[in-house]
């Protein structure tokens, strides 16, 4: 097995060089552009706040309180120019790559304002000179902070360095002084230029960084976008197929970090032979309700990486937490939707060994709204030590699960975990949505799930208050039985009991759309909505709790 991909030979360092010199600034990587842009308005917010006070305290100590109109026009054109750009900044209506150009002009004309204040101060007073021009730092200090393609800074730059002498020119012109006898006018603006070369270097080191970081993130067929998140094992990541554009969302998890949090006896081969089977199991699935995955491998440097579609939505727990348990008509739409899945993976012979809330999404699937997309059939196995306080555990390699969803045979350690430990969790699950609270609480991990083993549930409507169908809560109380064979035996037997039960207004195609219209949970959703965590967990009478945590994207 070698998913490996080629390192880059040598020779190609000079191409990496060839493009970051000539290439297009949109072959950086989008989300470098956008801190660039941020960048540029924070600078001119900066450069507005000194310019004022550095032209107030000249003013008053060194000119004496008197300077010429002029030099008052430019401080103030400048200052308003800067507070401008920082509100178009903050605005975010504008392309990063396009303010990044307009930063080169006020670059320019930051320079010019600085310049102009300078001279006619010096040449009022009758001085040959005061020093190099605070220019000098502002020539090679801002293509640090907003880098730009090295050629349009070096032109940027020239013209930057060029203002020094109009300004004087314009100076000497406007006072009317005599030109110092004193002064050189190659000697005076040398270091302008000097400035501006080292400016030309300065963005040819920032955009060659930026082609580096932007061709490391290239994984494949797939070229990363922006981070969604990260966790303690891995990261996930926004990309998108480099031929045919399509967005996806890609996982990694580096090898040694597994191995080194690893209690099993798994070696870096064993792992890659467990992930890829387990990846080829799930992408033989075939529910559109099941999340499709799309291409994994191994990275050069020893990083697992599985890509699957990029969904727009928010979890069931997201929806819960948000909006209050989810109404009866609504609830039981979405359990068959997760039914459907399951039908499929059991049917293939996987259990997903962790069903809840959190790995039940629901997004906008083109024209279809409140489409339900089960995540995480646990691509990666691992596990690493976790803290008894923790509100999530599991067994060695074996047992996994969320201990408020967790079947009761799972957190025994049994062998024999079979299809009918995810009805268990789906149970829960069904809970949650009606009830809004999980069946069983406690202030640790394990209290939960020693509840899960031996503490009967009350019924959802004892919880609830509101009506709940008995149809619907003996099929709840059916899958929460802690023994197997006494539990509904079968997905097909939960969504035919689901489908029987008589509702007053089926939760309908209409509905489902102007709920989305009216809530918009995409576009408000929180930040860490974009991203949720898998936990494989484990418990053993023998070990304490350990948990491996890998991230899985969900759309903002």
């Amino acid at each position: 097995m070698n998913y490996r991909f080629p390192v880059r030979r040598p020779s190609e360092a000079s191409e990496v060089s060839a493009r970051a010199s000539s290439g297009p600034l949109s072959t950086l990587p989008s989300d470098f552009l956008d801190s660039a842009a941020r960048r540029l308005g924070w600078s001119a917010l900066l450069y507005a706040g000194e310019f004022a006070i550095a032209y107030t305290v000249v003013h008053l100590t060194y000119l004496g309180g008197s300077s010429h109109w002029l030099s008052l026009l430019a401080v103030s054109v400048a200052i308003l120019v800067s507070v401008l750009l920082y509100l178009v900044v903050r605005s975010r209506r504008f392309d990063s790559c396009w303010l990044l150009d307009v930063g080169l002009g006020y670059w320019v004309f930051g320079a010019l304002c600085i310049d102009l204040t300078y001279y006619l101060g010096v040449l009022s007073k009758g001085l040959s000179s005061a020093g190099i021009s605070w220019v000098c730092v502002w020539l090679v200090v801002y293509p640090l902070v907003v880098p730009n393609k090295p050629r349009k800074v070096l032109i940027a730059a020239i013209a930057a360095a060029s203002m020094g002498p109009l300004a004087f020119l314009v100076a000497w012109k406007v006072t009317g002084a005599d030109l110092p006898r004193a002064f050189h006018f190659g000697g005076a603006f040398a270091p302008y230029y000097l400035c501006a070369a080292l400016a030309y270097v300065t963005a040819r080191i920032v955009h060659r960084m930026g082609i580096a970081v932007r061709e490391a993130r290239e994984m494949g067929s797939y070229r990363l976008i922006r981070k969604l998140g990260s966790g303690g094992m891995g990261e996930v990541w926004l990309a998108k197929h480099r031929l045919l554009t399509r967005p996806a969302a890609v996982k990694f998890v580096p090898i040694e970090r597994v191995l080194r949090n690893s209690v099993s006896t798994d070696t870096g081969q064993g792992l890659l032979t467990r992930f890829e089977r387990e990846a080829q199991a799930t992408a033989a699935l075939h529910c559109p309700h099941t999340i499709e995955l799309y291409d994994f491998g191994v990275t050069e440097d020893g990083t697992l990486y599985y890509a699957m579609e990029y969904l727009e939505g928010l979890s069931a727990e997201s929806l819960v937490k948000r909006f209050g348990p989810v109404p009866l008509d609504r609830t039981v739409h979405l359990l068959m939707q997760v039914c459907e899945s399951l039908q499929d993976a059991h049917h293939a012979g996987l259990v997903h060994r962790d069903i809840k809330p959190g790995n039940i999404f629901i997004c906008r699937y083109g024209r279809r709204y409140d489409f339900v997309k089960v995540l995480d059939f646990g691509l990666v196995k691992g596990q690493n030590e976790l803290a008894p306080t923790d509100d999530r555990l599991t067994q060695a390699g074996t047992i996994t699960g969320t201990p408020a969803y967790m079947a009761p045979e799972l957190a025994l350690g049994r062998a024999d975990v079979d299809a009918r430990a995810d009805l268990y969790s789906l149970g829960c699950t069904a809970y949650w949505l009606l009830t809004g609270r999980t069946v069983f609480t406690g202030t640790t991990g394990m209290e939960v799930i020693m509840q899960q083993v031996h503490e009967l549930p009350a019924p959802p409507s004892a919880v609830t208050g509101a009506p709940i169908p008995p149809d619907l809560e003996d099929l709840i109380m059916k899958c929460l039985e802690k023994d197997p064979d006494k539990r509904i035996q079968s997905a097909e037997e939960v969504a035919q009991r689901l489908s029987r039960i008589p509702l007053d207004n089926p939760w309908a195609s209409e509905q489902a759309e102007a709920w989305w219209q009216e809530h918009q949970p995409v576009a408000t959703a929180p930040e860490d909505d974009a991203v949720s965590s898998f936990e494989e967990t484990a418990y053993s009478p023998r070990s304490h709790a350990t948990a491996f945590q890998v991230l899985t994207q969900r759309g903002r």
